[in-house]
Parts: C-alpha cells; structure tokens; sequence
C-alpha cells in the first residue's frame, strides 16, 4: 500500500520514513466497509417514504378529484362537493371547481338564494350563469308561495328575461292585489291601475271601491261608506249595502241611548232587515228612559207610538199611574182624578181615585 509523505509528498511503498525528506510516514486509515444489509434497509425506508408521498400527495388528490368529478356528472352534486373538501385550492382547477360545486350543493339542498349568490360570484365559468337565473327563479318561486309579493317580485325582476319571470313579475303584483282587496282596498286599487290590461285587472278597479266602501263601514265610518257604496251605481249589493249603512249607524245611536235619533234612522229603510221592530224597541227603551226622568207626557208618547210592543200597554197605564200619583202628592187632585179614571183597575187606581174626589170636594 503506497504512503503519502505529508511534507513533500512523495510516494513510498516501504518503509515508515520518507527517502527524500526523513519525514515519518503515518500508515493510511483502513476504508471501513458499509454491510449489505444496512444498505437494503436504508433503501427500503427511502423507497417506503417516496410511496407515502406519492400515495398522499398524488394518488389520493386525484381518486379524490377523479371521485369529485363522477359524482358531478351523476348530478350528485353534494357528494361531488363533499370529495373535494381537504384538497388543496393550488390543486388543479380547484380554485373555480371548489366554489362551482358548492354552488351545486347548495342548489340541490333547496338553497336557491344562497346557490344563486355563488354562481353569479363565477360569472363566465361553464354553466354558472344560467344557473344563477334558475336559482333566482325558484326562489322567486318559493317567496310567492309564502305571500312575500315584494320580494318576489324583485327577485323575479332580476331574472326578468328568463323563462316567464317578465310574466311572472305582472303576475305577482296581481296576485298581491287580489289578497288586498278586501283588508287594503286603496292599495290593491293602486297596484290594479299600475298592471293596465293584464288579465281582468281593469274590472277589479271596481271591485276594490266596493272592499273600500265595505273597510269604511267596518270601521264605523258610516256616511263616507254611504257616499262610497251610492258612487258604485249598483254593483253587486250596494244600494242594501247604503242601507245598511244607515241601520249600523242606527244600531250605534241605539246603544248610545239616543233613540230619538236612532228611530230616525230607522224610519228611513222600509223593511231593511228588522229596521221596523227597531223602530219599536226605539220607542220602548226610549219611553222607559223617559219615565225614568218622569217625563210622563214624553213616556206615554213613545209607549203608546210602540202599539202591542211587549207590555208597552201596561207602560202606557203604569206612566198614567205614576202620573196621577205625582199630581197627587202635588196636591193636583184634579189632574190625578183624570189620569186615574183614564186607567180603569191598574193596581189601586179605583182607591186612588175615590181619595182625589175626596180631596176636590
């Protein structure tokens, strides 16, 4: 084996000092020798952690992806999103396809609002548009549904050149106009006017005058609705309808105790549903009122105006009675003499009388 001289270099195969420059010659390091086996192992580690790598960072992302992608093309659209998730957004197309499926997710939930939203966030990639006005579409559809006709129609106003929304926005207004009529006459007028020809919008204009006329006598507005259901020259029941104006506002004045001017309410609708036996219970309650004050003269009017009414008979001889006795005790024998022979035998009237005879002579 050849040594090296460390100080001039020179090569020596014998000896332990150098021939030219007495240098002393050190004896080379033995190479030590790396066994076979340590070697395999290595090089399976190596080999191993070059597989995981692969699977993990190859082999796995595309099944997942190549997954993603049948799904999608089966219209599982949820499913196709779910195998995406956990890739990597630098991984291929993800950055569109991720936010493009879950788009479809959201979709095929029923989330049209929120699926709507996503694919007009990708306006321009494959479908994303027309997909967008679908979604907005049906969830129009969803919003009229529910009777929230505002929303609906500014959704289906977004969409106005798809499929019938052009349609579809007249339409809504329409339907909203035809659920006012009879809670909001003025406004569903309003929307009617503003629909111009659509369908028979020109012949509710009138329909909706009869709701508001109908909304003012609910809301005791008696003589606006009266004006109201006279300007309708005839519709449906409008001449019954200003006549019932006149009895509800009788029926008020009658709970109010003023029944001089319920009675002439009543008077003025004929046989108006019970409007004459109104009248009667008019001049009965009134005629009690009156005696109640001894207003005798004003009781005995309206009791003997009520005919057979009830026992108004008997008021008319209990007024008198009252009557007499009054005078009486003024000392007035003679006009309670004429009101006691006036009511035969009611009660002691006979006894009564005799003492006022008594008294004048």
């Amino acid at each position: 084996m050849m040594k090296v001289c460390p100080n001039c270099h020179l090569e020596s195969k014998q000896g332990d000092f150098c021939t030219r420059c007495g240098t002393h010659l050190e004896k080379p390091a033995k190479k030590k020798r790396v066994k076979p086996a340590l070697i395999i192992i290595i090089s399976a580690v190596v080999i191993i952690a070059a597989g995981v790598a692969a699977l993990f960072l190859v082999i796995l992302p595309m099944k997942r992806y190549d997954r993603a992608i049948e799904h999608f093309n089966n219209k599982w659209y949820i499913e196709a999103f779910t195998s995406l998730e956990g890739l990597s957004m630098g991984y291929k197309d993800m950055s569109e396809l991720y936010p493009y499926y879950s788009a479809y997710a959201s979709f095929e939930r029923g989330e049209y609002e929120v699926a709507a939203q996503k694919f007009g966030a990708l306006a321009g990639y494959k479908d994303a548009d027309s997909m967008k006005n679908m979604c907005y579409y049906l969830f129009a559809h969803e919003l009229l549904t529910d009777g929230k006709y505002d929303e609906a129609y500014y959704t289906f106003g977004l969409v106005s050149g798809y499929r019938d929304s052009a349609d579809m926005v007249l339409d809504v207004r329409y339907r909203q106009a035809t659920e006012l009529m009879q809670s909001d006459g003025a406004r569903a007028k309003e929307l009617f006017l503003s629909l111009g020809s659509y369908k028979d919008s020109a012949d509710k204009l009138v329909e909706c005058d009869y709701f508001a006329a109908m909304n003012l006598l609910d809301a005791g507005e008696y003589s606006e609705a009266y004006n109201a259901f006279l300007a309708l020259d005839g519709y449906r029941d409008s001449r019954f309808m200003m006549s019932e104006c006149r009895y509800r506002k009788g029926r008020d004045l009658m709970d109010a105790h003023d029944y001089e001017g319920a009675i002439e309410r009543f008077l003025t609708l004929g046989d108006h549903r019970d409007s004459a036996n109104m009248v009667l219970e008019c001049r009965y309650l009134w005629g009690a009122q009156l005696l109640e004050a001894k207003d005798y003269p004003g009781a005995y009017t309206q009791f003997n105006a009520a005919g057979d009414y009830k026992d108004s008979k008997t008021m008319v001889l209990e007024v008198r009675y009252q009557y007499g006795v009054e005078l009486m005790d003024a000392g007035d024998f003679a006009g309670a003499l004429q009101r006691f022979e006036a009511i035969g035998d009611y009660k002691d009237s006979i006894a009564l009388a005799e003492k006022a005879r008594q008294n004048i002579h």
